[in-house]
């Protein structure tokens, strides 16, 4: 077990220890609520047909996302290494599996959830400039590109920087949706019942149907294993994990129900379902003049989710590259005493960049493709807890927090669920090609890492050569990572 007070070689090239109790908050509240409480109302409204049934598959959302950070508080205390789920299904199920999980999630999954996010965010900037109608697709793609590379600029300059730029737009967040919540109830007070007469009338009986709405009600959730990324440079993790979890699920599952009461106190269902912008409409309707709070605390909203995001995904691709599973370059760190994994950085926004070029990448797929490979890799993460408890030297690890072990096979049941329903009622080619992005890494591992070969004409040494001339980056400590 890493002792608390414990940096990773504090004179070393590596990650240390820096992230705080708060800015763990914040990075998991942060990056949780991002866009979707301002997106997923409407595709959860939809499928299940009913207020009362929409607000309960947002408390089913909530629940399982809590028994899900539960789980996932043992696997970060009992594997304490940056890259979550590709770290623990690397460790469980060896090199190909993990190599498969890593690679759908720095290919697909990380740059689809970001892609999501900065859109949200540009959706919200460019709004208010174009009363009436949409604002052009190319000017939302520019802003959310600007994004992208002014977050990619801050997390790669310095830690602290983006934990600090993280707690202040949580703050504006949590500011936001207090707003939203005593909006809405005090229009609640003023005798607007009209949404909670009959709450179940019209609810939808289809279990494909409740399935897709928790796919989009979860997508709202996600974040809420962000912190397992940085478990290697959370300060005190065996005290501070636990907290950061309880108190971050906490908060959020009741800002988003409460949220959600309030939509329905100013608007009926079908206002809700017609609306592109939940958050706008619900402002323009209970704060009048101050309507314009709304798109700028979601822009803020959105901008400290994609920060949230893209800080752990540049953790994702290092610990890949570190255990050669990516190119060895994409574990550099900036050669000053910043020491931010400044390649995995530059790699991430680029692959966000390009999840957000095509005219097919709309929220609606993007979410299709991040939900279906997402969900397959949460199955694979809940499974490996229950195989590290039978398999050494996991098994005779000290375990500073131990879950009940029915809790993770209820999770692995409830991911299984999630992937089966919708591709059975509602298959769509986004399922095909996650599932074919994530296969179609095997084209790389085989050559690459099962036969260890080299690109020709030393690529791969001028490649690692430029990025330190470049960038001035440097290596990882070879015995930084335990094997």
């Amino acid at each position: 077990m890493v002792d608390k007070n414990e940096n990773t070689k504090s004179d070393g090239v590596g990650l240390k220890r820096n992230i705080t109790l708060t800015g763990g908050i914040a990075i998991t509240v942060g990056t949780m609520i991002g866009s979707g409480i301002f997106i997923s109302p409407t595709g959860i409204i939809g499928m299940t047909g009913s207020v009362g049934s929409a607000l309960i598959v947002w408390c089913i959302c909530g629940f399982i996302a809590i028994i899900s950070s539960l789980s996932y508080i043992e696997l970060g205390l009992l594997i304490q290494e940056a890259g979550a789920e590709y770290s623990y299904c690397y460790r469980a199920y060896g090199s190909m599996v993990g190599f498969i999980v890593g690679w759908t999630n720095i290919i697909l999954c990380k740059p689809a959830s970001l892609a999501v996010i900065v859109s949200a965010f540009a959706e919200y900037t460019t709004a208010p400039f174009y009363p009436g109608c949409d604002p052009p697709n190319d000017l939302k793609r520019l802003v959310a590109i600007c994004a992208l590379l002014f977050i990619s600029i801050v997390n790669g300059l310095s830690v602290k920087a983006s934990e600090r730029m993280q707690i202040i737009f949580t703050i504006a967040k949590l500011t936001l949706i207090a707003a939203i919540i005593i909006g809405g109830f005090v229009f609640l007070g003023q005798g607007n019942t009209e949404n909670f007469k009959d709450p179940f009338a019209g609810t939808s009986s289809s279990a494909s149907a409740w399935a897709i709405a928790i796919y989009n009600g979860m997508w709202s959730y996600d974040g809420w294993n962000q912190l397992n990324y940085v478990s290697e440079e959370l300060i005190d993790p065996v005290k501070n994990f636990p907290i950061v979890v309880i108190v971050g699920m906490s908060l959020t599952t009741v800002a988003y129900v409460m949220t959600n009461i309030a939509y329905f106190a100013a608007m009926s269902p079908t206002e809700l379902l017609n609306s592109n912008a939940v958050a706008i409409t619900f402002g323009d309707r209970v704060f009048k003049g101050f309507a314009w709070i709304v798109p700028i605390g979601v822009a803020c909203s959105t901008f400290g989710a994609s920060n949230g995001s893209a800080f752990t995904a540049a953790r994702l691709s290092y610990a890949a590259a570190s255990n050669g599973h990516f190119p060895r370059f994409l574990s550099y760190f900036c050669n000053h005493e910043r020491l931010t994994p400044l390649m995995a950085v530059v790699f991430n926004t680029c692959l966000g960049i390009i999840m957000l070029i095509p005219d097919s990448s709309s929220i609606s797929n993007l979410l299709d493709y991040f939900s279906f490979a997402m969900w397959l890799i949460y199955f694979l993460t809940f499974v490996s807890l229950v195989v590290f408890r039978f398999k050494e030297p996991y098994k005779s690890k000290e375990r500073p927090f131990r879950i009940w072990l029915p809790i993770p096979i209820i999770c692995a049941c409830i991911s299984a669920y999630l992937v089966i329903g919708p591709l059975i009622e509602y298959p769509t080619p986004a399922y095909a090609i996650a599932a074919a992005m994530a296969f179609g890494g095997l084209i790389f591992y085989f050559p690459f890492v099962f036969f260890n070969l080299s690109l020709p004409f030393r690529l791969s040494d001028r490649i690692e050569l430029f990025a330190q001339k470049f960038f001035e980056v440097v290596p990882l400590d070879s015995d930084k990572k335990d094997d």
